[in-house]
């Protein structure tokens, strides 16, 4: 949805999804975990990892010369930052653009840390030295108010390690917003969607 709002309002968008054993999701209906442990059986963060910055390397030269910026959501996110903040990528970003992405989740929410890729995981210190060598020209990091997977203060940390200068960075709360934007103080919208567009796309350009 986010894609199509960035492309209604002239960007071009490319999505990168990583590889999996299953990709029938909707078989599982809304039982996210037993499709999460199905799909990426066995796989690794840093399998993962890979995947993603050779998705973003592929998205990268079809655009060329132009300018890029990475947007990750939630473990996506990790992923931009470790990228950006080691020699993974073979560009510099013109932006990263984080949703919901943070150095440690909630207490009670550890359970997310026994699915496959999360389990194995590098520590909190890990991102935040990453975060502190970040290349990028610019860094926005959206956050639900009622984001159930990440405090705050740890998506925010990110965005102040970032060695950038200071109006080059933006941390910005989507007011009664959940961890995937897909709700609005407890109802499904699209508003956060289209809150984090109607920000990001003037970026962009």
């Amino acid at each position: 949805e986010l894609a199509r709002m960035l492309i209604d309002q002239g960007a071009s968008c490319a999505l990168v999804e990583t590889s999996r054993v299953r990709r029938d999701r909707e078989t599982f209906g809304e039982d996210r975990e037993a499709w999460a442990r199905a799909a990426f059986k066995s796989k690794t963060f840093f399998q993962d990892h890979a995947d993603a910055v050779a998705g973003v390397e592929a998205a990268a030269m079809e655009v060329g010369m132009g300018p890029i910026w990475i947007f990750g959501f939630s473990l996506g996110g990790i992923h931009a930052v470790l990228a950006a903040g080691s020699d993974g990528l073979s560009f510099t970003p013109a932006g990263i653009a984080l949703g919901g992405s943070g150095y440690r989740i909630r207490s009670g929410a550890e359970n997310d840390l026994t699915l496959p890729i999360l389990d194995s995981m590098p520590g909190s210190d890990t991102l935040i030295e990453a975060a502190g060598r970040l290349r990028a020209e610019r860094l926005v990091s959206f956050y639900g108010s009622l984001d159930s997977t990440f405090p705050e203060d740890t998506c925010r940390r990110l965005v102040e390690l970032a060695p950038l200068p200071q109006e080059k960075k933006n941390f910005i709360v989507i007011e009664g917003a959940d961890h995937a934007f897909r709700s609005l103080k407890g109802n499904p919208s699209l508003k956060p969607l289209e809150m984090i567009s109607s920000r990001l796309a003037p970026l962009l350009f």
